[in-house]
């Protein structure tokens, strides 16, 4: 079963997009980090229901969506953070592809 939360020692803006784990699946890659969450809680976009966890207003011609509950730990947040996208594995898979043309003679 994979590792629910990431090293507790490291501040969670020092760690690679790679190395952030959802807490509701496990896996690595989350894309949306809980702001304000005291347990610094992640997911993928795809592993969260934002409009269970909304409350809905109207501010000008601006609709919003405002979560307020961390839907994992339950503590109060602030908002929703987007983690930016990592291309280690793509940088990786390029590298690797570059090395076999060159050995073919290509």
């Amino acid at each position: 079963q994979p590792q629910k939360r990431f090293c507790a020692a490291m501040h969670p803006h020092q760690l690679s997009p790679d190395a952030i784990l959802c807490v509701r699946c496990g896996y690595a890659g989350a894309d949306v980090r809980i702001k304000g969450c005291s347990q610094n809680c992640a997911f993928h976009a795809r592993c969260i229901d934002l409009l269970s966890l909304s409350s809905s207003g109207h501010h000008g011609d601006d609709d919003y969506i405002r979560i307020q509950v961390c839907p994992s730990c339950n503590t109060g947040t602030t908002g929703l953070e987007i983690i930016p996208l990592s291309f280690v594995e793509l940088d990786r898979v390029q590298r690797s592809v570059s090395q076999k043309v060159r050995m073919m003679g290509g």
